[in-house]
């Protein structure tokens, strides 16, 4: 009799044990509010490649604070590498904050997603650029390429904030990918900074690499990149207003009406 009670005890336990594992989304009620606590899906997230992705941004981030201060050459360009990995822990950190349920070892964003080809060829052109023109600043008025630093610098603080607000505030119901089928926790989100920006992610986002242009005072790049991202933006809006208006119908079409994108010439 004692072995059986034993035996159940321990059996309850390990019931318990892996409920707490497996469950992916426990929902509390407090002060009235239905929250949701997701747990990440361990099959989506390697932690030991957050790990070395965490590991290799925090190093190079090391020496970066160093080189700042032990040399004053191309210290634009080691800003725009420092704000480059504010950008990704951004992503991943406020994945795993808001969205836990769909994180992934990919959410840095820097690798296996799609768009990272055409993402890094424009780095690449944003580095060349400033490599080939930083020797003829002395032809631009000192004052004038400060000061054109100094706006890239606090769009790009700018963007970072919004983009990270978004995600917060939009939740699960936020996604690196378009969804093209409508889960039960997808909901419209109208009010706070959704309230004043139709895509605020997007729109952070804008900001954000528009003014690292600006930053390194990159003229032919900061052309470029209103065009290349005016292209990406106009098609991705364009599909993913389409899926929204599947899902929410004629409450989005207002919504869409009353809120607009403020990214240039996408409507």
């Amino acid at each position: 009799m004692l072995l059986q009670v034993k035996d159940e005890a321990t059996t309850s336990m390990k019931t318990k044990t892996e409920t707490t594992i497996t469950t992916t989304v426990a929902t509390t009620k407090m002060n009235g509010v239905r929250t949701q606590n997701a747990i990440y899906k361990q099959s989506n997230v390697s932690l030991l490649e957050v790990f070395a992705v965490c590991f290799t941004l925090g190093l190079l981030f090391a020496i970066e604070i160093w080189s700042l201060f032990h040399s004053l050459r191309h210290s634009l360009l080691i800003w725009y590498c420092i704000f480059l990995e504010c950008y990704f822990i951004s992503e991943f950190s406020s994945s795993c904050l808001y969205q836990p349920s769909t994180v992934t070892s990919k959410s840095f964003l820097i690798y296996g997603v799609k768009g990272n080809g055409l993402f890094w060829f424009m780095q690449g052109l944003t580095v060349i650029e400033y490599l080939l023109t930083s020797s003829l600043s002395m032809w631009v008025p000192y004052w004038v390429s400060k000061l054109v630093s100094l706006v890239g610098t606090f769009s790009i603080c700018i963007g970072l904030f919004i983009r990270h607000a978004a995600m917060k505030q939009c939740g699960d119901s936020f996604s690196h990918y378009i969804a093209t089928k409508k889960l039960s926790h997808h909901k419209l989100k109208q009010d706070g900074i959704y309230g004043a920006l139709r895509h605020p992610s997007y729109f952070g986002f804008w900001l954000f690499a528009i003014g690292i242009q600006l930053l390194l005072n990159n003229y032919v790049n900061f052309i470029v990149d209103i065009i290349v991202l005016h292209v990406f933006f106009k098609k991705r809006v364009a599909y993913e207003e389409y899926m929204l208006i599947q899902f929410y119908g004629e409450a989005y079409r207002r919504y869409q009406n009353r809120v607009g994108v403020y990214i240039p010439f996408i409507s």
